[in-house]
């Protein structure tokens, strides 16, 4: 409409509220579209008007009076600005000197008492002012500008007469509740303007304005709403992470809490408006996932970076996805160079001016899938995590990630992952009430919808929505209603109660949308559906979630491959793919499709068991093809894990991986060798047994062992590293604890307790010595007065007998674990007094026993060695890791680590005349229980304090 009027809202701040300066060019942007069939909405902000050098920057030539304006929008927090000459610039009513906001609000507000014109809002922020208590001018200047600020608001906003208070006032703490705020009071004043409402409903969003299960993207943003509190935090904690000088930030949360919308459709264009975050004018954006690309999430990044939203200036300057994926993975700190360039060309072509800057914003969406890919190992899960450090660190990209929180825990497993995101983690929370009531309703206003009103209960449908929709996990349910009722509109744009009932509500639309979908198809493919799910779905500790599979297992043509384009179709949505053709990516649009459609969850919960041991086999192969040639037979699966295997793959045949094929094929080799093995020992028995005793003596053994396995608990051990050894300055340091140097052993598992007597008599039954302990009387006190060789004999019947391969911990390995992430001397801490309540140590119990022993000053009530587990564990939950008794280690004595190996194994020799003891025990002096000291021993030799624990490699 060509004639239609303009309304035109000034916005008069200083420059400490630049963030809310630009949320209200946006509000405006926004209420421009609400109001279109009444009139155009229009912003004056200096920032946007031409700045002629000839005028002074407040002249009339630069920017409109704001007299001349409908509303004025005064924003005010610490400072007033600066003074305008006296000379040409006088308040309009106080006639006294003033800054440019002074100037202007007086000029809006005389204009105002004359004619009623302009409607004047004033907003104060009331968040704390900080100020650098080093620089005593700047300090100085602050606080002269926050006195100007109150003395301002108290003359004109605290008069004791009525007629002092001459404008609405409004306080806010965060720029969120100021967004909220500006768009309600604006909207109201706008809406008394516009009179009647329009003839038929404006629309100004022409697509689905809902995104059924899939998330909002960047242009997605003028339908994504309910979510401004959370957008502006996680800005302002990025903003946090720039000056910190690690621009990273993790956002996690419930699946289906909006992790992916919020960032891709709230954050990014909060970033995109030049000026939100300091200098800088231009902010380029790369969206991806780990899966992106196969199995390769650094391809998958250079490809983002190259992208058209990105760096696409990159191929100019002769960069391929291949060539700056390779850069990525090998040396990452030179990424910023071709970063740095494409950012430059990226200004040049936007204009930006010698003072603005252009920055990179990469999103890592759904960071968890780096646990789901199949063939993704440790190895590249920290490769990509150092890419992300190191750019997120140049200066020159910001990183936001997202995850899903049940994954949270996995950050143990990363210490990488877990120290980059330290500082910057942003737990996003469901949405309340009144966030549910936005998410309904103003994407339908966007696009012309109206709701049906019910008469009986005098209520419209989209409040019906809004109540059943409380749960703390229902969005994506409403999300996928939303866009089923949008589906079936009616031709007048109305949303209705009979598509509400027909499609079951909330809890039954995803369900019975994909129940239709399914019996749509043919006999011969529905078959093909529990296989479908299978390679779509993982279980994990009994939980089922997503996982992206390449579209090429999907034969064109095939009955599968039809299942996922009915699933895949624009009005089913079920499914999503993503990626470049030949390498797309094949998922579920949401999880809540395997809870909330019956037929889903009935197949999820058949091949639950199976889906579980697949992922656990997946693990296996994973390792077992990553280790060493003459290192593969320790981490083949056994036992019951084999059987178990072997019955997945007689089921599913070639629906498993090649490689969990390979792995369990290999497994079922070694096991019959370690068959063989056996009835080898067996058969050497015989040679010198009677036949009887012999088959006896294997029977008790191996019935030892089972026991002994199902009753022996083992905690597992995250890979991690650490600085192995004490320092000069540790208190009873030895010179063979040095010197100190950087270990990074692998995860393993280690018994949470020493090995008892009770479990030694089982297993090490005649001709063994059943019973070597000077200390007996209670079978669960330790074993010790066992050499070194004796512990190998020890584990290696367990090994042969059981479903497990034992060993002892490496010297690495055990002070890692006694550590437990602690570097003072003992992991409660350098006093050794303090340690009763944790260890049995040789304290006041033991001095009343042998009075000439020098006692810890401290009581913990044992003399000899104590039951295990009597005291508390440290913080890896290991038991008397450094009293009770000593423990013997795998590793040769060496008596330096000039040479340790720094990957955690141990240390090997031949020959080797003396192995090594780790930790204190009953009897041992304050400089001995520390986590540092290293005992050494003839293997042949047995002592009255020494015993052990075992280790093993973590269950596939």
């Amino acid at each position: 409409m060509p004639d239609q009027p303009t309304i035109r809202i000034f916005i008069s701040s200083p420059s400490d509220v630049r963030p809310e300066r630009l949320k209200a060019e946006q509000i405006i942007a926004r209420l421009d579209r609400e109001f279109a069939y009444h009139f155009h909405v229009e912003g004056v902000l200096w920032e946007r008007e031409p700045l002629v050098a000839t005028h002074h920057f407040q002249d009339p030539e630069n920017i409109p009076q704001p007299r001349r304006s409908d509303i004025v929008v005064v924003i005010l927090w610490s400072r007033l600005g600066v003074p305008l000459p006296e000379d040409r610039f006088r308040g309009a009513i106080t006639g006294r000197p003033v800054t440019g906001t002074e100037w202007e609000f007086e000029d809006a507000l005389a204009s105002a008492r004359e004619s009623g014109v302009p409607e004047l809002l004033l907003y104060r922020k009331t968040e704390q002012v900080s100020a650098n208590l080093d620089d005593e001018a700047a300090l100085n200047e602050r606080r002269a500008q926050l006195a100007a600020v109150q003395d301002f608001v108290g003359r004109w906003f605290r008069a004791e007469s009525s007629a002092g208070y001459t404008a609405a006032s409004h306080s806010f703490t965060t720029t969120g509740e100021f967004e909220q705020q500006l768009y309600e009071h604006l909207r109201v004043v706008l809406a008394r303007r516009a009179g009647a409402a329009a003839e038929g409903v404006a629309i100004r969003w022409h697509e689905a304005p809902f995104r059924a299960l899939l998330s909002y993207e960047y242009e997605h943003a003028p339908v994504f709403f309910g979510r401004t509190r959370a957008r502006n935090e996680l800005r302002e904690l990025l903003a946090r992470q720039i000056e910190r000088g690690t621009a990273f930030v993790l956002v996690f949360g419930a699946s289906g809490s909006g992790k992916s919308s919020l960032v891709k459709a709230g954050l990014l264009p909060d970033l995109a408006l030049p000026g939100m975050i300091g200098r800088v004018g231009l902010v380029r954006r790369a969206v991806m996932r780990p899966s992106d690309v196969g199995e390769d999430p650094l391809a998958a990044l250079a490809a983002a970076i190259l992208s058209p939203p990105a760096l696409p200036e990159l191929a100019a300057l002769h960069y391929t996805t291949e060539q700056l994926g390779a850069l990525l993975r090998e040396a990452p700190g030179q990424a910023a160079l071709p970063i740095r360039q494409g950012l430059t060309e990226a200004g040049k072509a936007a204009g930006l001016t010698d003072i603005a800057e252009a920055r990179l914003a990469i999103v890592v969406d759904q960071l968890e899938e780096i646990f789901t890919i199949d063939q993704l190992g440790p190895t590249d899960r920290d490769v990509l995590v150092a890419a992300l450090d190191t750019l997120a660190k140049s200066g020159l990209v910001w990183v936001v990630a997202t995850m899903r929180s049940d994954f949270f825990d996995r950050l143990e497993t990363m210490p990488g992952l877990a120290a980059l995101s330290a500082e910057g983690r942003s737990l996003l929370l469901p949405p309340d009430d009144a966030e549910i009531g936005q998410i309904i309703r103003q994407p339908a206003l966007e696009a012309g919808l109206r709701f049906e009103h019910d008469t009986d209960r005098g209520l419209n449908l989209d409040e019906i929505i809004r109540q059943a929709a409380k749960d703390s996990g229902a969005l994506p349910l409403l999300s996928f209603l939303l866009d089923q009722l949008w589906q079936r509109r009616t031709n007048s744009g109305v949303l209705t109660f009979a598509a509400y009932q027909e499609l079951g509500g909330l809890e039954g639309a995803i369900g019975r949308r994909a129940e239709e979908v399914f019996q749509a198809q043919p006999p011969v493919v529905q078959k093909e559906l529990a296989p479908l799910l299978r390679e779509l779905v993982t279980v994990e500790h009994g939980k089922p979630a997503s996982r992206a599979v390449p579209m090429s297992r999907f034969g064109e043509g095939s009955p599968r491959r039809a299942l996922v384009e009915a699933f895949l179709h624009p009005e089913a949505r079920l499914l999503v793919s993503h990626g470049d053709y030949g390498k797309a990516q094949l998922r579920l649009a949401h999880e809540a499709l395997l809870t909330h459609w019956p037929r889903a969850r009935d197949h999820i919960a058949a091949d639950a068991r199976d889906l579980e041991l697949r992922g656990r086999l997946e693990q296996g192969a994973e390792t077992w093809r990553a280790a060493r040639r003459r290192d593969k037979i320790g981490h083949v699966a056994t036992g019951l894990m084999l059987a178990e295997a072997r019955a997945l793959v007689a089921r599913w045949a070639d629906e498993l991986p090649g490689e969990v094929i390979e792995f369990v094929s290999a497994s079922r080799t070694a096991a019959r060798r370690r068959r063989l093995r056996v009835a080898a020992i067996v058969t050497g028995a015989l040679i010198t047994l009677p036949v009887i005793a012999g088959v006896v003596w294997a029977g008790m053994v191996w019935r030892g062992v089972r026991v002994v396995e199902a009753e022996m608990a083992f905690v597992p051990i995250p890979a991690g590293c650490f600085d192995m050894g004490s320092p000069d300055s540790e208190a009873g340091r030895n010179p063979n604890e040095g010197p100190v140097h950087h270990v990074c052993p692998k995860a393993f598992d280690l018994g949470k307790f020493e090995v008892t007597q009770e479990q030694w008599s089982r297993v090490m039954v005649f001709p063994n010595n059943a019973d070597p302990s000077y200390f007996k009387g209670d079978p669960r006190r330790p074993v010790e007065t066992v050499t070194w060789n004796d512990a190998q004999r020890f584990v290696s019947l367990m090994s042969l007998f059981g479903q497990h391969r034992y060993r002892l911990p490496s010297e690495a390995e055990w002070e890692y674990a006694a550590r437990a992430g602690t570097t003072t001397s003992r992991y409660w801490g350098d006093n050794i007094d303090d340690g009763c309540a944790y260890e049995n140590l040789a304290d006041q119990s033991l001095k009343k026993v042998l009075p000439d022993a020098i006692g810890v000053n401290c009581d913990d009530g044992y003399a000899p060695p104590a039951p295990v587990g009597s005291f508390k564990p440290n913080p890896f939950g290991l038991y008397d890791i450094l009293g009770n008794v000593a423990e013997w280690v795998e590793d040769c004595y060496v008596d330096n680590y000039r040479k340790a190996p720094i990957d955690g194994s141990a240390v090997m020799a031949t020959p080797c005349p003396a192995r090594v003891a780790r930790g204190g025990s009953w009897q041992s002096f304050a400089r001995i229980t520390r986590a540092a000291y290293r005992d050494v021993n003839a293997p042949v030799n047995h002592n009255l304090n020494i015993g052990f624990r075992l280790a093993r490699d973590p269950t596939p």
